[in-house]
C-alpha cells in the first residue's frame, strides 16, 4: 500500500471504530455484553480500502477475549470472510463483517452480497466459529465513512452448532469464492441455488445436463489444471461409445488440449485440459481479474456443453437403435429357443404316459 493511499483511507475511516466509544455503541448493538474494559490492539487499512481493526474485550473475571471487525463501505465481500475467518483474524473468539447500509450492489465485480454473507456466517456458526454479519457503515455529506446504527444480519445467537460438521479450509472458502462469487454470477440464474442450510462450501459443483440423465458435462478447477468433462457412471456405454466413436469432436474443437478417457472409483469421463495453471494462482488476483476468468470458464463450459449436446445426440441416434434392433434379435431367439425346449418336454411326458 503506498503512503498517499494509506494516508486517504486513514482520513476517510477517522470517524470509523477509532475510539473506545464507538466499541462500546457497536458491541451494545451486538449484545456483546459482561466486559469492563476494551483496549484496540491494531487498526489497519487493505488495499481494497477496508478497515481492520482488533480489540481485546476484558470481562469481569479478568479473561480477555479477541474481536476482530474487517469494515467497508460497500457490499459484505467474501474477502472479508476470509480475512476474518483464516488471515487477520485466524486466532480470535469474535469475528465481525461490518458493512455499509445503503450499499449497491456488486460494484467492482466483487463476490459477496447479503445473501452470500448471511450463508457464510451461518456456515462459521454451525461449526462453533462466533461470527456476525452487520450493517452499519453509512457515508455523511462530506462522503466520510462514519458508523450508524448496526443492524444484525447474521450471529451466533440464531444458529444451532452442529456437533462434528467440519469446518472448510481456507482454500475450501477460496475455491468457492471464485465458483460461486464469479463464475456463478455470468450464469443465467446468477446467484447461486443452495438453501441457508445447505452446504455452501459443497454445493456450488458446476455440472450442466447434456438431454440424457445418465451424462453430464462439468468444469474441473484444480492444482493440475483447467479441465473440461463429459462425465457417466462408472463403466458409462454412453461415455465408451463416444470416446470410441467422436473423440475427434472434441479434438476439433479445442486443438492441441489433450482429450483423454479417464475412469475413478465411481465415475468415467472424457476430459480436455484447456489450462495448465492451477487454481490457487488465482486466489492471488484481483476481483476484475477473477471476474474475466469466471466469464471464460462459462464461455468455455458452454462450448464444451454444445459440442457434448451434439455428440450424446449421434449416441442416440446410431448405437442405441442398433443395440435395440440386437436386443429384439436376441430376445426373438431366445424365446424361439424356450419355445422348442418346451415343446419336446411336453412330447417327451406325453409319450412316457403312453
Amino acid at each position: 500500500m503506498n503512503h498517499e493511499f494509506k494516508n486517504n483511507a486513514a482520513k476517510s475511516w477517522e470517524h470509523v471504530l477509532s475510539q473506545k466509544d464507538d466499541f462500546v455503541k457497536l458491541f451494545d448493538n451486538l449484545q456483546l455484553e459482561n466486559y469492563k474494559d476494551i483496549q484496540i490492539v491494531s487498526r489497519t487499512f487493505s488495499n481494497d480500502d477496508r478497515l481492520i481493526v482488533a480489540v481485546d474485550m476484558m470481562d469481569m473475571q479478568g479473561i480477555t477475549s479477541r474481536v476482530i471487525i474487517d469494515a467497508t463501505a460497500g457490499i459484505p465481500t467474501w474477502r472479508q470472510f476470509i480475512n476474518v475467518t483464516y488471515e487477520s483474524g485466524k486466532f480470535t473468539d469474535t469475528k465481525i463483517v461490518l458493512y455499509e447500509q445503503d450499499y449497491k450492489d456488486y460494484p467492482n465485480h466483487l463476490a459477496g452480497g447479503k445473501r452470500q454473507l448471511s450463508y457464510l456466517t451461518r456456515y462459521n456458526n454451525k461449526c462453533g466459529v462466533k461470527t456476525y454479519l452487520v450493517k452499519g457503515i453509512a457515508l455523511d455529506h462530506k462522503d466520510q465513512k462514519i458508523l450508524t446504527t448496526c443492524d444484525i444480519v447474521s450471529e451466533p445467537n440464531n444458529v444451532e452448532l452442529v456437533e462434528g460438521l467440519k469446518h472448510p479450509s481456507k482454500a475450501d472458502a477460496q475455491k468457492a469464492e471464485f465458483w460461486l462469487g464469479y463464475y456463478c454470477e455470468h450464469c443465467d440464474d446468477g446467484e447461486i441455488n443452495v438453501g441457508m442450510d445447505d452446504d455452501i462450501f459443497g454445493d456450488w459443483n458446476p455440472g450442466r445436463s447434456t438431454g440424457r440423465a445418465d451424462v453430464e458435462a462439468y468444469v474441473v478447477w484444480d492444482d493440475d489444471g483447467l479441465f473440461l468433462k463429459l462425465v457417466g457412471g462408472l463403466g458409462s456405454e454412453a461415455i465408451k461409445w463416444i470416446w470410441d466413436n467422436r473423440k475427434f469432436a472434441f479434438e476439433v474443437v479445442y486443438l492441441n488440449c489433450p482429450v483423454a478417457y479417464e475412469t475413478h472409483h465411481n465415475y468415467c469421463a472424457i476430459s480436455v485440459k484447456i489450462e495448465d495453471f492451477p487454481l490457487h494462482e488465482i486466489f492471488a488476483m484481483d476481483p476484475d481479474k477473477k471476474w474475466e476468468y469466471g466469464g471464460l470458464v462459462h464461455d468455455e463450459q458452454w462450448k464444451f456443453l454444445s459440442v457434448a449436446r451434439k455428440i450424446a445426440e449421434d449416441y442416440d441416434d446410431n448405437y442405441l437403435p442398433t443395440r435395440q434392433l440386437l436386443e429384439q434379435d436376441m430376445n426373438l431367439r431366445l424365446a424361439q429357443y424356450d419355445k422348442e425346449n418346451n415343446s419336446i418336454t411336453i412330447e417327451n411326458s406325453t409319450d412316457k404316459e403312453k
